[in-house]
């Protein structure tokens, strides 16, 4: 699934829920199938079983959202970042 939502502004929350009801639906109808969600939204990062981060086309780290916040990862660092960034910006 690719990031059909991207500029919509970091509250644009009816939207993010629409999506988020769609992919669960479809992740039900599926349980022995994958779901690839793709985004720069780093807030729902914590509802993804297994996160890769990917930097300049290389993968870089991978594991479940926990184990990589746990540490001083680029995950987190991105999620501060965008927190701080959201913030400023409303």
């Amino acid at each position: 699934v690719g990031e059909g939502l991207a500029p919509l502004p970091p509250r644009a929350g009816k939207e993010w829920e629409i999506l988020e009801e769609q992919l669960r639906h479809r992740s039900n109808q599926n349980p022995d199938q994958a779901l690839m969600m793709i985004t720069h939204r780093m807030a729902r990062v914590h509802e993804f079983d297994r996160v890769l981060v990917l930097k300049e086309g290389r993968l870089i780290e991978w594991g479940t959202p926990g184990e990589l916040l746990k540490k001083d990862s680029l995950l987190r660092q991105m999620i501060e970042l965008q927190r701080i960034e959201d913030e400023l910006a409303g």
